[in-house]
């Protein structure tokens, strides 16, 4: 399989999101999907695009680590995405106004598939040794 960067699999999250986006604002704009709907929906979307964005930015900082290095920032960057999802959510269900099905429900699905990428970026070496990581190569 062709390795690829993971600025390139950044962008291509990106425009997966802006192609929803879209969607759920055209529908909005029809009144196929309720105002509290569409706030859902993204701050759903824009939340774990943030947990993989992080996934990102710690995984190309500790691949050129050693492996003790590498497990800390992995196993406790893991911890910490965890745990500022769990916030977030946790604030707006309590305190933003937003439809709670649709908030779970796309933030469950958008979770998944990042999850999808994140496993592919380790298992087939866009993050691990020997590839190229925002454009240094490491060894």
């Amino acid at each position: 399989m062709k390795r690829r960067s993971p600025v390139k699999i950044l962008k291509n999250v990106l425009f997966l999101f802006l192609v929803t986006s879209s969607g759920v604002l055209v529908l909005t704009l029809f009144k196929r999907v309720s105002i509290y709907g569409c706030t859902s929906i993204l701050l759903a979307s824009l939340f774990a695009i943030l947990n993989f964005i992080v996934f990102i930015l710690l995984s190309g900082f500790s691949s050129a680590k050693s492996n003790q290095i590498f497990l800390f920032w992995s196993l406790g960057g893991a911890f910490i995405r965890l745990f500022m999802i769990l916030v977030l959510i946790f604030v707006s269900i309590k305190f933003l106004k937003v439809d709670l099905v649709a908030f779970i429900f796309t933030f469950f699905i958008w979770y998944v598939v990042l999850l999808i990428f994140e496993i592919s970026m380790i298992h087939f070496g866009t993050v691990g040794s020997k590839s190229k990581i925002f454009g240094k190569h490491v060894l």
